[in-house]
């Protein structure tokens, strides 16, 4: 059994989608007062703290529940781990990563195939492992003040060389 520490919000909205989340994850849900209790066999228990971990970065159930496939991961990145404890300077580069009416979020998640949530100080990652070493450089270059353009080039030119659509576009909500 694992037991995650969750906001009420958090709570509410897994209890709301309890049969959907049992039913793909192959687990039993038990909520509490701040927490939630996952049981099942360990893998699936594996799976299913990160389906709520992304669940609570605010990723869709939905996208959330890519996770239960091996191929795809969760990567958090901690945007004070790159620029200190100035809250000044992470509203700032929240707004960079967010960008005018969420066009750089959008750009980033579509070029790189991945799902893409900022929460609090974390920006969550959902996608293929391999997708999500260049949206990782992608968003830490951002972080560190690239320009949006010099980001969107690296990332265009790295899917222009895979040139697959590897699933993802059609699960991600637009």
């Amino acid at each position: 059994m694992r037991r995650i520490f969750l906001d009420s919000k958090t709570i509410k909205k897994i209890a709301k989608n309890r049969d959907i989340l049992e039913k793909e994850l192959k687990v039993k849900i038990v909520e509490g007062k701040n927490f939630i209790d996952i049981s099942g066999e360990g893998l699936t228990e594996y799976a299913s703290s990160q389906v709520v971990e992304a669940i609570n970065l605010g990723f869709d159930i939905q996208i959330s529940l890519l996770l239960k496939e091996e191929d795809y991961i969760l990567q958090k990145i901690h945007i004070k781990d790159y620029i200190g404890k100035s809250s000044q300077r992470l509203n700032q580069v929240k707004a960079r990563i967010i960008g005018k009416q969420g066009k750089a979020i959008q750009n980033i998640s579509q070029l790189s195939n991945c799902a893409i949530q900022l929460h609090d100080s974390t920006v969550g990652i959902i996608g293929r492992a391999e997708n999500i070493e260049k949206i990782l450089n992608g968003v830490i270059s951002l972080i560190r003040g690239s320009e949006h353009s010099n980001v969107y080039s690296k990332l265009e030119k790295i899917s222009h060389e895979e040139e697959a659509d590897l699933g993802l576009k059609e699960k991600m909500p637009q």
